[in-house]
């Protein structure tokens, strides 16, 4: 067992009386509009029969969750941390490694947790270790980004490294890779800018399948500045038999979260927005007025809907159309064609720092299914926010990791709650967790103050309709099931003294 987390193990029952149970919210001057239900359609599990799985930390019982649900831990990692993670079509769960903390080495391993929707899945082994090539620092061996492009009898697994991304051919059953991994095309390829003004070269690359398309997002090389590597700050494409990228969009900072609506086929992306004040002059110190206004925002948007290649405008226009006047380490002048006027609002927003680093969405699930969530659910996208590293002055993290549900209207890429840019001037009062706007909590209590147990990154939906959630922090991947859960679910140890941040 992890020792890391041996003294919080539990297994719990959360009932949920936030994010939106029942209150009817009214917008401007038009008829109120019924937040969706929440009451469970899966009938509760069976007592395990056999031996039970390790519990949540006792405090992620925190009564947010929308309705009845129950988690469990199915998988502990002791020595690399989960990050993405994807659901193979025979339930077997595949999740890459990465840096996610100073004590968690990085392998370049791909793990497999065979069955995991199993009542007791089998512990996770390696399903291939991968050497990228060296391009700007030690972080070639992060497998943080992993995506599944399905065929007849398997289909490929792509990884997104550093510098490169593989592909591992996959026989379905495979619980090794029957072939080695083989690079498929290079990023990063040239050298980052600016790092002696900001120190801010992001490393991490996200990839997803959609169809025959491969889509790569790869973050910036500094935290403000014009990119001089065109594989820098950018979401690239490629077809998934052929190497060869596209633009898709750029100016984009670090988007980490990709993900697809099953229903349109649209990919979703999230960025974080950069370390500035927006409207005044950025500093490269952060200010702690504006860690507490929580600006500027970061966003999930509808990438797709727009025509190629989107130009988010990084690091001149943030926000609502607003204009950062002077970000870190640029020029004074912006580049021609950078008008804030003309820039995407994107309609799913989160204060900064919060790190938008997973996201899915709970696809309809075929009737009788074991896990099913509610019918409010699905279609919704689920949002995972890795949380900050910037503190306030008294050593609080400004903002919290937790995971986030956001509604759509019908089978659509429009949230039901568009975004309020009229709360006030604080991130954290126009996107509280209210029911006029704003995302659902769906599963918090990583952090009770300045105490930290957990981070969630990578979040997928099981053949079986549970969501799992990796925690690069704590080293284990939750499931979490709709329902009232086993006899067992229901007991409760209090945490020891020993939490840390």
């Amino acid at each position: 067992m992890n020792l890391r987390l041996s003294m919080v193990l539990v297994v719990l029952a959360i009932a949920g009386c936030g994010g939106g149970g029942g209150s009817t919210p009214s917008t401007g001057g038009s008829s109120p509009v019924l937040l969706p239900t929440t009451a469970p359609t899966a009938t509760p599990s069976p007592a395990p029969t056999g031996p039970a799985l390790p519990a949540l930390p006792l405090a992620l019982n925190v009564n947010n969750l929308p309705g009845q649900f129950y988690g469990e831990i199915v998988s502990q990692f002791s020595s690399v941390s989960p990050r993405g993670i994807v659901m193979l079509p025979n339930g077997d769960l595949l999740v890459g490694t990465g840096g996610g903390t100073a004590n968690f080495a990085q392998s370049g391993k791909i793990y497999i947790v065979p069955n995991a929707e199993a009542a007791v899945p089998a512990a996770p082994t390696v399903f291939a270790t991968l050497t990228d090539r060296m391009c700007t620092s030690s972080a070639g061996t992060n497998t943080n980004g992993i995506t599944f492009a399905p065929a007849t009898g398997g289909g490929t697994i792509f990884v997104g490294m550093e510098c490169s991304v593989w592909k591992i051919p996959y026989v379905t059953g495979d619980h090794v890779a029957s072939s080695p991994p083989a690079a498929f095309l290079n990023v990063r390829t040239g050298s980052p800018v600016n790092t002696a003004i900001d120190m801010d070269v992001h490393h991490t690359t996200s990839v997803l399948a959609v169809g025959s398309t491969l889509y790569i997002s790869v973050g910036s090389g500094c935290n403000a500045c014009i990119e001089t590597d065109s594989t820098r700050g950018v979401i690239l494409s490629s077809s998934i038999t052929t190497p060869a990228l596209t633009p898709v969009a750029k100016r984009v900072r670090n988007a980490l979260a990709l993900a697809e609506n099953p229903v349109t086929h649209t990919v979703w992306a999230g960025g974080a927005g950069q370390d500035c004040m927006v409207g005044t002059t950025c500093f490269a110190a952060m200010d702690q007025t504006y860690l507490m206004d929580g600006h500027p925002y970061e966003w999930m948007d509808p990438l797709t809907t727009h025509l190629a290649p989107v130009d988010y405008m990084w690091p001149w226009c943030e926000e609502n159309k607003t204009s950062v006047a002077t970000p870190d380490g640029t020029p004074t002048t912006p580049p021609t064609g950078t008008n804030c006027n003309a820039m995407i609002v994107s309609p799913v927003r989160a204060p900064a720092y919060s790190t938008i680093i997973g996201a899915t969405f709970y696809p309809v699930q075929p009737a009788g299914a074991t896990y099913a969530f509610p019918g409010s659910f699905q279609g919704g996208m689920f949002i995972s926010l890795h949380g900050s590293w910037h503190e306030s002055t008294s050593g609080v993290p400004v903002a919290v990791p937790e995971v986030v549900f956001i509604p759509m209207s019908g089978t659509s890429d429009t949230p039901l709650y568009p975004m309020d840019w009229t709360g006030g001037g604080s991130a954290f009062t126009t996107w509280a967790h209210n029911t006029t706007g704003n995302p659902a909590p769906f599963m918090n209590g990583f952090q009770q103050t300045g105490t930290r147990i957990g981070k969630p990154v990578g979040l997928a939906v099981g053949t079986s309709g549970s969501l799992f959630i990796s925690d690069d922090d704590a080293g284990v991947i939750y499931r979490i099931r709709p329902g009232f859960g086993p006899a067992s679910v229901k007991r409760a140890i209090a945490p020891s003294s020993s939490l840390r941040r």
